[in-house]
Formats: structure tokens, C-alpha cells, sequence
């Protein structure tokens, strides 16, 4: 009916590379706009998420999204590697909520590539505080002092070398501002 359409291919983490790459070529010929790579169950390091990605660019020549989970606490690494190796759209959640751990935080994510690798996505970063503690008391999950990014302790120093570079220049100890 001409609707616009992505192939999501669920669990292609576990699935043998010819047949994801045979579907993600298949929804290429049938007009998809973007092939939906998914680590389900969180089985893939971030240099297999390079690889992957990369290798459905080169063989379907088609948008990728990629999908990650964390059950082994690399979502978010998992995601920035798709998008390094060209993946043009990523699945994230404010705090990471998600299925089981849960998938890539906007938060993480966002200011990653801010800070990291210099790609500024115009978010008003300013917020993710305000924005990722309505989100914990709206799903009646509390945010982790230790949370990156958002957490009540990124900018707690314990140690007197870091107090002490903290107070003489926040830059010491601190990639961005609270």
C-alpha cells in the first residue's frame, strides 16, 4: 500500500550473518527504510557490533538502526559502536529502562557523542537530571547514586587530590559541567 516500513530483525545477534544479511537485502529490494539490527539478550561485544553493522552497510546498502540490551553492561557501548561502524538511528530510553537490564540510556548516549566524539545533537543536556528523575518516579524506579551522567554522585569527589584539582579547576576531574 506504499507504507512506509523498517525490518526489525529480532535476536540477529544469535542469528547466522547469511541469513541476516539475506533479510536485510530482501527488505532493501521490498522498499524498507532501515534495517532494525537486534542484540536481544546482550550477546555481542561492541567490536562485534562494529563489525555487524557495518558488514549489513556494505552487503544491503540500507539504513541501520541498532538495538541493544544490557545484561552485560554494554549497551551503551554497543550502541555507540553500531553508530561508529554507520548505524543512522540507535533504540535508547531515559535511565536505560528496558527489558531485563534494560537498553542504552539517552543520557549515556547523548552525551557520549557530545563529549567523546564531538557530535552535538543539539539535546538541552542541562535537563537529563530533571528529565531521568520524572522518569524514575514515574515508572517507580529509583536512579542509582553511581548512575552515569545523571546519578547524585558524578560530581562527588572523595579523595583529597581530586577535591583539591576539583576546586582549582572543575576540568580536572570533571568532562562536563553539573
Amino acid at each position: 500500500l506504499g507504507l512506509p516500513f523498517i525490518v526489525c530483525a529480532e535476536d540477529a545477534s544469535r542469528t547466522r550473518n547469511d541469513r541476516v544479511l539475506a533479510i536485510a537485502v530482501k527488505g532493501r529490494e521490498l522498499g524498507a527504510e532501515r534495517f532494525r539490527y537486534c542484540d536481544s539478550i546482550s550477546v555481542i561485544s561492541p567490536f562485534t557490533a562494529f563489525q555487524r553493522v557495518q558488514l549489513i552497510l556494505e552487503t544491503a546498502d540500507i539504513d541501520v538502526e541498532i538495538h541493544c540490551h544490557n545484561d552485560f553492561g554494554m549497551a551503551t557501548a554497543n550502541a555507540l559502536a553500531g553508530i561508529k561502524a554507520g548505524a543512522r538511528y540507535v533504540t535508547v530510553a531515559v535511565n536505560g529502562l528496558g527489558e531485563r537490564a534494560g537498553n542504552p540510556a539517552l543520557e549515556e548516549v547523548v552525551m557520549a557523542l557530545k563529549h567523546l566524539e564531538d557530535i552535538d545533537l543539539s539535546f538541552a543536556t542541562g535537563r537529563f537530571r530533571e528529565v531521568s528523575e520524572y522518569v524514575a518516579r514515574a515508572s517507580s524506579r529509583a536512579i542509582p547514586i553511581w548512575k552515569a551522567i545523571v546519578g547524585e554522585n558524578v560530581f562527588a569527589h572523595e579523595s583529597g587530590i581530586h577535591a583539591d584539582g576539583v576546586i582549582k579547576n572543575p576540568l580536572t576531574y570533571e568532562v562536563f559541567s553539573p
